[in-house]
Parts: C-alpha cells; sequence; structure tokens
C-alpha cells in the first residue's frame, strides 16, 4: 500500500503505511462480532424451550439444536478466548450436557454475552482511532 501522509509537516511528520492502520484487526474483529451476535440470538431462543422438571424445581433443555448450538458456542470460545478461564470452565461444565442443563445453558450464554460486550467496545475504541 503506498504511503501516506499522517499529517503536519517537518522534521516531525510520520510516514504512516498501510500496515500502521489496523483495518484487518478492526474488520476480524466485526466479524467475530457478528458471530458472537449471531451465537447469542441463537442461544437466546432455547429459553423458551426450557421444560420443567422435579415438579417444576428445576428445568431442562435438551435436543438437537440446543447440543448444536452448545458446541458452536465452545468452538467459538476455543478459538477466540483459548486461554480463557471462563471458557475452560465452559468446557467442563457441558461435558455432561444433560446434568444441569439449564443452569449450563445461562452460564453459557452469559459468557457470550461478556465476550460480545467486551468485542463490541473494542471495536468502538478501533473505530474511533481510524476517524
Amino acid at each position: 500500500m503506498a504511503e501516506a501522509p499522517a499529517g503536519g509537516s517537518g522534521e516531525n511528520s510520520k510516514i504512516v503505511t498501510g500496515n500502521d492502520f489496523p483495518f484487518a484487526e478492526l474488520i476480524g474483529l466485526k466479524g467475530v462480532t457478528v458471530m458472537l451476535e449471531k451465537l447469542i440470538l441463537e442461544g437466546e431462543k432455547f429459553e423458551n424451550q426450557a421444560v420443567e422438571i422435579n415438579y417444576g424445581a428445576d428445568k431442562m433443555i435438551s435436543g438437537l439444536e440446543f447440543e448444536t448450538w452448545v458446541s458452536k458456542a465452545i468452538l467459538y470460545l476455543e478459538r477466540n478466548y483459548a486461554n480463557s478461564s471462563l471458557t475452560k470452565k465452559a468446557i467442563e461444565i457441558n461435558k455432561e450436557l444433560r446434568k444441569d442443563s439449564y443452569q449450563k445453558y445461562h452460564f453459557l450464554l452469559g459468557v457470550l454475552k461478556a465476550a460480545k460486550e467486551i468485542e463490541d467496545d473494542h471495536v468502538e475504541s478501533m473505530s474511533s482511532f481510524l476517524d
């Protein structure tokens, strides 16, 4: 990419190359945020599918679509937050998905929402940097 002046003139002027702009990072983050939003919206639909068990004392979610969502959410966390303690906890507690599935669902959805909030803030700060 051609070099462009960063503004100003003289000895203190800085030449900024295309590699100095975090366009790739910003575009990548927006893509990640879109995927995260999709996972959250998909996950929120399961709230209405929870069925009461133990005479209404608890709830359970099951089925292929739910298990697929859990798998996608964990794959997302592993890819984007591999070293996070929350990713490790999500993997661990979902090894036996059928037991306490409703509580595990809430934990996983909460982790995804927290990640989205952090990523949205990061995208916003990157965007304001580029303006």
